[in-house]
């Protein structure tokens, strides 16, 4: 009986400023989560579409070097380079050529790929073994 008396404060109408400036601040900061995750995903989708665009080139320029050298081209070993623009954005490239056992029979392509992101440098390398053209193949 006595908690009725202390806490009955009379018949309350509306909200205390208390209430009113928590439920603001917390909508506030569920709003702010949203945006953050937003824009982060934006960054992330714009990451992968880089990647995306890169490795479709990687597979290219590889694929190249290594048609050349099963058709029996020559192939100078060591590094070739260049760069590339998608979108006004550029992306380097090395490709490094090697002949694994010197007979010219089996070479190891080194493929590095790489972009900068703000201060960030990303990179995909990839690499691949093929078989070269012998003299016997009845080339």
């Amino acid at each position: 009986m006595i908690s009725k008396v202390i806490f009955n404060k009379g018949n309350r109408e509306g909200f205390t400023l208390i209430e009113v400036l928590l439920s603001i601040m917390l909508v506030s900061y569920v709003v702010v989560l949203v945006f953050q995750a937003f824009f982060k995903s934006l960054g992330a989708i714009d990451e992968t579409q880089d990647r995306l665009n890169i490795l479709y080139h990687i597979h290219n320029r590889l694929l190249a070097v290594r048609l050349a050298i099963e058709n029996g081209q020559t192939v100078t070993a060591g590094d070739l380079g260049g760069s590339i623009s998608i979108d006004n954005k550029p992306f380097y490239y090395r490709i490094g050529v090697k002949d694994t056992d010197g007979t010219g029979s089996l070479y190891k392509i080194d493929g590095l790929f790489y972009w900068f992101e703000g201060n960030r440098r990303i990179n995909i390398a990839r690499q691949l073994l093929c078989m070269g053209r012998s003299d016997d193949d009845g080339a």
